[in-house]
């Protein structure tokens, strides 16, 4: 599958004993429909974005600081880029990003940024794990009606 490597299992004829082993890197690659696999649920990450690196005496990570070259209207941050984890969306982030209409953060993101998604207009839709722990003020000024799969207080 996509998300685990294959097996391959031999029988004696003679007793009918078997052995099964894991064949490493036999994983498929997903297969992507509307930016989501169609055999294990993952969502394709959006590229472009910009990131800074925050270096932490806790551990480095990524913060999301801009939109970048992205210009994808369904943002989908990653939960690594470069190999660190991203924990942050950055102040103003996204301000005044208008072709934005939904947003995926995946779980490890913490804090979000003041003012990170003001006049964001046309954000309707953001999907919000329960890992972060910190949002700073005026986060969704100028957002229209949002839909959230989780409590934002």
């Amino acid at each position: 599958t996509c998300s685990k490597d294959g097996t391959a299992t031999a029988k004696c004829d003679r007793c009918s004993a078997t052995n099964t082993i894991t064949l490493a890197g036999t994983k498929l690659d997903h297969e992507f429909e509307n930016g989501q696999c169609i055999h294990c649920g993952f969502i394709k990450p959006s590229e472009g974005l910009s990131y800074t690196l925050i270096l932490d005496k806790l551990g480095d990570y990524y913060e999301v600081s801009g939109v970048g070259t992205c210009k994808d209207e369904n943002v989908a941050i990653p939960e690594v880029f470069n190999n660190l984890p991203v924990k942050a969306i950055g102040k103003e982030a996204f301000k005044n990003c208008k072709d934005l209409i939904s947003l995926i953060i995946p779980n490890g993101v913490i804090s979000i940024g003041t003012g990170a998604f003001r006049g964001c207009n046309n954000l309707i839709n953001i999907s919000v794990p329960d890992t972060i722990t910190l949002i700073d003020c005026e986060v969704f000024w100028g957002c229209r009606s949002l839909k959230t799969n989780g409590m934002l207080s």
